[in-house]
């Protein structure tokens, strides 16, 4: 996983170049967490080379997207495929988290 620390703009952004699952949900908690706790205001997490998330991801997702909101923050998805965009919309995710779409992805 990529990690892009803006800390002067209080963004990070995280590349994850894998499926994301909960082993892969667990090496991202702990630097969602270590990043609000520095002051990040917005974590951005690159989906463009992840194809899938399980249920343990989406929670960590609900938990950061609670966390960061609780302090004025925001999580963002960014490049998110057709496939993760449905994800989103059957669990009634998509209209809590701000995302974008990938080029030919609808949004």
């Amino acid at each position: 996983m990529h990690c892009i620390d803006n800390s002067s703009d209080r963004v990070i952004t995280l590349a994850p170049e894998c499926n994301l699952d909960a082993s892969a949900a667990m090496g991202i908690i702990p630097m969602i967490a270590s990043a609000i706790a520095d002051g990040v205001q917005k974590v951005i997490i690159d989906c463009s080379k992840v194809e899938s998330m399980d249920a343990g991801l989406l929670r960590m997702i609900v938990i950061s997207h609670n966390s960061l909101s609780s302090n004025g923050g925001v999580l963002e998805l960014a490049q998110v495929s057709t496939q993760l965009t449905e994800l989103l919309e059957f669990t009634g995710l998509k209209s809590l988290l701000s995302h974008t779409a990938t080029e030919g992805g609808h949004d």
